[in-house]
């Protein structure tokens, strides 16, 4: 088994960026964390770089918002496109969190990752039940929509 080691979750005032990638900490700031998932950020090690491409990814975003105005529009009404995203998100995590999940079977975990790695099946199985439900109002709503396979 490793060395112990000890998760040491970060206050609201302390820098995160000397730690690895900027959290989201609050709801409200959401469109803040556009462009690129914290999952995908947490690879970017050397200091700064995630910061920078979370930077590059808010640009993306808002030059997104601002084009798109222009664009032409999607024939699903966006609050129905909207929860299908959000559902898909929903089974990213999912996928995700069983990931995590695995990492006590599969590796040489400390206790304390042992713990948080059974807690990512519940997490798992909470954003699959997200997603089923927001799936299964869509449906009762009258959206039907085929899944795209993800290559």
């Amino acid at each position: 088994m490793s060395e112990a080691k000890f998760v040491v979750p970060l206050s609201d005032a302390e820098d995160s960026e000397d730690y690895g990638v900027p959290m989201l900490r609050h709801p409200s700031e959401w469109e803040g964390v556009e462009g690129f998932r914290h999952t995908f950020l947490i690879h970017f090690t050397p200091q700064g770089l995630a910061v920078a491409l979370r930077q590059a990814g808010q640009h993306i975003y808002d030059g997104a918002l601002e084009s798109a105005i222009g664009w032409p529009r999607s024939p699903m009404p966006s609050v129905l496109e909207q929860a299908m995203a959000g559902a898909a998100e929903c089974r990213f995590l999912e996928g995700f969190f069983g990931m995590v999940g695995r990492e006590a079977e599969e590796t040489s975990l400390a206790r304390a990752e042992i713990q948080i790695s059974n807690f990512a099946v519940e997490y798992a199985a909470a954003a699959g039940k997200l997603a089923a439900r927001i799936e299964r109002d869509l449906a009762a709503a009258g959206v039907r929509w085929r899944p795209v396979a993800v290559k």
